[in-house]
């Protein structure tokens, strides 16, 4: 998770998208922040729909294991479905 925060602010979206996806598989989707990184390179990268979707995968995480960051989770999904429109 912290390759793909590092490589979306310094080096090409793709390589955040590919970290953060590959964060993502190993934690068998279910981390509410790995998503949310993911989430975010997905946005870096020009892909909204990935991006939605992998934040709104982030929401249902959290809700179930984390749900301090259910807001937030949340909040960034409305973010991006704004953007969509």
């Amino acid at each position: 998770q912290g390759l793909g925060h590092a490589l979306r602010r310094t080096g090409p979206a793709d390589e955040a998208v590919r970290a953060a996806r590959r964060a993502a598989q190993l934690t068998e989707y279910q981390n509410a922040d790995v998503l949310l990184t993911l989430a975010d390179a997905y946005a870096a990268a020009d892909r909204p729909a990935e991006a939605a979707e992998a934040a709104r995968r982030a929401v249902d995480a959290a809700l179930v294991s984390a749900p301090g960051l259910v807001e937030q989770a949340r909040r960034r999904l409305d973010e991006l479905r704004a953007r969509r429109n």
